[in-house]
């Protein structure tokens, strides 16, 4: 059993209108002391980070990550976000960007993309498999979703 561990979340957001449209953005930097700080050690994480993903406590595998953020309202029913992921130790990303229109009061639409780079070997570029020529990383996505809430 490891010594004394530190885990942090800490964000900063902030709202300005730039060319008569509203925005709203935000910065955050989440640690988790169990961790690896080193891609190598994603694949053979220690014991304490093993029960604690099993459990639900954390999940990430990586020590250090930063995420940066922006929201345009294109109009009141149109707005459009951009969401990047940064792991810190190992330069791996993941980009999310969606849109939202509410058509009417009751109903939503949405569509997005998400994004994961990174060279092989990181969290988001992907890890080996175990089998040769496999790669497990999260996968590239498309998404629409239409609701309608009553």
């Amino acid at each position: 059993m490891r010594g004394a561990v530190w885990s942090l979340a800490t964000n900063i957001d902030y709202s300005w209108v730039l060319y008569g449209k509203n925005m709203y953005g935000f910065a955050e930097y989440y640690r988790n002391g169990f961790g690896s700080a080193r891609a190598s050690g994603y694949l053979a994480p220690d014991t304490e980070l093993t029960e604690r993903l099993a459990r639900g406590e954390v999940y990430t595998v990586g020590r250090d990550y930063a995420a940066l953020g922006v929201q345009v309202e294109l109009n009141p029913l149109v707005n459009v976000f951009a969401t990047i992921i940064l792991n810190l130790n190992d330069a791996s990303r993941f980009l999310q960007l969606r849109g939202v229109y509410d058509w009417r009061q009751d109903t939503q639409f949405m569509a997005g993309i998400n994004l994961p780079d990174g060279e092989r070997g990181s969290e988001f570029g992907g890890l080996p498999s175990g089998m040769p020529g496999i790669w497990v990383s999260p996968g590239r996505s498309i998404y629409a979703r239409a609701a309608y809430y009553f």
